[in-house]
């Protein structure tokens, strides 16, 4: 299943059975971390219910709620096991934003505007790359011999890195002052450190670089970066961009019109488009939108 962030979700289980004296073990656990354990579960019709708190859902994550309890069959007590996946996402609008922006949505359930909502949000992943949400985690990144680390993801704030040639702390850990994140969060470079020692040079020649450390990042080595990614809000550009698509959707009066429209024939009527029209999202000012936060993964050698 899936839910916004930041919005408290339950999570439902559908069983014809009746645990045993009432009596549960439900967690939620991301990977193999116990990240929650559920103290209270109710019962709904044709099965159980558990809410998920906001430290759950404060960013975007992948989790596994684990349902275990006992049940009586024929007069003999089984044991049942279960898995729910839920994912918590960022929504590029939201539900609100869409009724508020179109008329038409009023018309549509919430279910199938979150429908809507999930669609158009993966359409504007494909075409420009990346994604708009924000998530705690490790991504490997492949070094490629420079002085700054070039990242596959945008890179909010930097908690540890690690790799060949990286300065640590004595604890192991990246000294936090030793790296910052540049260029808008695609990359990571090392910080400009504080010199230590005396000022004051006796000798007449001196090589100018020597007293500041100078690491840089090998190629072809696997560097480690653990930090919080993406965006702490969706940018304004993606959200018009995700309620033009959806007006495009919701509209039937928009069907033709921003569609790369080439020429139009009469009598039996022909329809020609663009092949921009099937590379893009299907939208001119979408795509207009989308262009500067598009991303590439090739690299020119």
């Amino acid at each position: 299943m899936e839910i916004y962030r930041n919005e408290l979700a339950n999570v439902d289980l559908k069983v014809p059975v009746t645990a045993v004296n009432g009596t549960f073990d439900v967690a939620a656990y991301e990977g193999n971390t116990l990240l929650y354990t559920f103290s209270t579960v109710t019962s709904v019709q044709g099965g159980y219910r558990v809410t998920l708190p906001f430290s759950l859902v404060g960013y975007d994550r992948t989790m596994t709620i684990k349902w275990k309890f006992d049940y009586v069959q024929s007069s003999v007590t089984q044991h049942y096991d279960y898995s729910t996946v839920v994912n918590v996402v960022t929504p590029y609008v939201t539900l609100d934003e869409i009724k508020e922006a179109i008329p038409e949505a009023e018309a549509s359930s919430d279910s199938e505007l979150k429908r809507l909502e999930r669609r158009i949000r993966g359409v504007i992943e494909r075409y420009t790359g990346q994604y708009f949400g924000r998530y705690r985690g490790n991504r490997t990144i492949i070094g490629a011999g420079d002085g700054e680390l070039k990242l596959d993801a945008r890179l909010l704030t930097l908690e540890n890195i690690t790799g060949a040639n990286i300065l640590y702390q004595s604890d192991g850990v990246a000294a936090e002052n030793f790296y910052a994140v540049r260029g808008d969060g695609w990359y990571v470079g090392v910080s400009n450190p504080t010199p230590d020692g005396d000022y004051v040079f006796e000798n007449v020649i001196r090589d100018p670089d020597s007293m500041w450390a100078r690491p840089g990042f090998k190629d072809n080595m696997v560097y480690t970066v653990t930090g919080m990614w993406g965006w702490d809000d969706v940018p304004a550009e993606v959200k018009e961009a995700a309620l033009i698509l959806c007006e495009d959707e919701l509209c039937p009066q928009s069907e033709y019109r921003d569609r790369y429209l080439k020429s139009i024939s009469g009598d039996g009527w022909r329809y020609e488009f663009t092949p921009n029209a099937y590379y893009g999202t299907g939208s001119v000012i979408a795509d207009q939108l989308l262009e500067k936060f598009r991303s590439f993964s090739m690299t020119v050698i």
